[in-house]
């Protein structure tokens, strides 16, 4: 702590290269041992600006419009799904504020809103990921009151078959299943949607029912639910 930076400019330079880092945190390896240590060392950082945020404020919102830049942006490499370390140390009375001035932002282009809301989809694969599902839901609210349905329509077409796989993991099955009920249910102009993931359930299905996980039948219980429904 007594290497931090000091007073509010200083701390969130600070603060913003941190952010830019996390982004570039990247592992080849799928050898648990490194991947335990790889998600370690990223919520070590994470930690840290969290420590940083609460001691100073004011370098919060400056810290997220960093994050977005980052996530929105469609001419850089694809930056690491590690950010989604960043998102549980966001307060969540904030989301109402944050998403409505996304929304209605006249310099966030398409584009860049569709980048950044399949980037934040793909957080859904961080292991420790923390309220991801309820940002993902919100921006997704947030974009079909302003009535953006292009982007809503493009990204459930491009990203529904990666939030179904998430299924297959427990760790980010809760998330995966709300953001993806979310999808279905507000795709109810075309069948499109539905059909790109039907081939996959019976499969899922089998597979939950062999593991007897204490939090399969609750699950497959939300899972039928949710086909029935469509």
């Amino acid at each position: 702590p007594q290497c931090l930076p000091r007073g509010r400019k200083l701390a969130l330079a600070f603060c913003q290269q941190l952010v830019r880092s996390i982004a570039h945190f990247q592992t080849q390896s799928t050898r648990e041992a490194a991947l335990r240590l790889y998600v370690s060392q990223v919520t070590q950082v994470s930690n840290l600006l969290r420590g940083i945020w609460k001691a100073e404020p004011d370098t919060l919102l400056p810290s997220l419009q960093e994050l977005f830049a980052i996530i929105s942006s469609t001419d850089t490499s694809e930056p690491s799904v590690a950010l989604a370390s960043l998102v549980q140390h966001i307060p969540l009375q904030m989301i109402t504020v944050l998403i409505g001035s996304l929304t209605t932002d006249p310099n966030v282009k398409d584009a860049s809103m569709t980048q950044a809301l399949c980037r934040m989809i793909d957080w859904l694969s961080w292991p420790l990921a923390q309220h991801v599902e309820t940002w993902v839901i919100a921006l997704l609210k947030g974009l079909a009151a302003v009535q953006k349905f292009t982007i809503l329509i493009d990204v459930t077409l491009l990203k529904i078959e990666l939030v179904f796989n998430r299924l297959w993991f427990p760790l980010v099955r809760p998330g995966a299943l709300a953001v993806l009920s979310h999808m279905l249910l507000s795709f109810q102009h075309s069948p499109e949607a539905f059909h790109l993931i039907v081939p996959h359930v019976v499969k899922l299905v089998i597979s939950v029912k062999s593991n007897g996980l204490p939090t399969s039948t609750a699950f497959l219980e939300q899972l039928s639910e949710l086909m029935h429904c469509m």
